[in-house]
């Protein structure tokens, strides 16, 4: 394998690794969200760009304020979620280096 190719795996596997964790991370989120709370579970939205991506609540209307409880709600599974995150895409990624 040429460097070239190396580093073309990595990039696609790093891509490939992102967006399923992140996918995985909004299960969660909406799996965590109380089921009385309808509304807050569709809002959940995964947005990737090559190996960045953004876990966010996207309601069909704006509402004012980032203090209510649901931004409250969603802070404090995000500090939860979070380094579990890191942690699985770590390794992951090197899992999928050392397959290719």
């Amino acid at each position: 394998m040429t460097l070239e190719e190396f580093l073309e795996h990595l990039e696609e596997s790093c891509d490939r690794v992102v967006a399923e964790e992140a996918n995985r991370l909004a299960a969660e989120i909406r799996r965590m969200t109380p089921a009385n709370r309808l509304q807050t579970r569709q809002a959940v939205r995964v947005r990737r760009n090559g190996s960045q991506a953004r876990i966010l609540l996207q309601f069909p209307r704006r509402v004012g304020g980032t203090n209510t409880p649901t931004h409250k709600r969603f802070r404090t599974q995000w500090s939860q979620l979070r380094p579990l995150a890191k942690q699985r895409v770590i390794s992951d990624l090197i899992f999928a280096i050392n397959e290719g």
